[in-house]
């Protein structure tokens, strides 16, 4: 659990630093923050989204893959942030989500 909070915390800060607009033809939606669940693998998360998401965040331990993923929104400064765990959803967060 304390490796996922470190994760989410890099990611936090980390992930302000990104350009806006990266994700433009995609753009993250409360809508599909919505739709996305905890314990669905990458590929479920994509296809909800329609795009790839940028990775933030990646590592190996102790036999667990960690990986961080971002999806910017229409408004500038949105975005929606999953962390996974083993391809899984285990963690999401947005900030300025849309509904459109």
């Amino acid at each position: 659990m304390l490796r996922l909070a470190i994760v989410i915390s890099a990611l936090s800060v980390g992930g302000l630093a990104l350009a806006q607009g990266e994700n433009s033809s995609c753009p993250a939606t409360k809508g599909k923050f919505n739709a996305i669940k905890v314990g669905m693998t990458l590929a479920e998360v994509r296809k909800i989204v329609g795009c790839s998401g940028t990775l933030l965040s990646q590592s190996e331990i102790a036999g667990y893959t960690s990986e961080g993923y971002r999806w910017d929104g229409v408004e500038r400064g949105s975005n929606m942030i999953l962390i996974l765990q083993n391809d899984r959803v285990v963690s999401k967060a947005q900030a300025g989500l849309t509904w459109w």
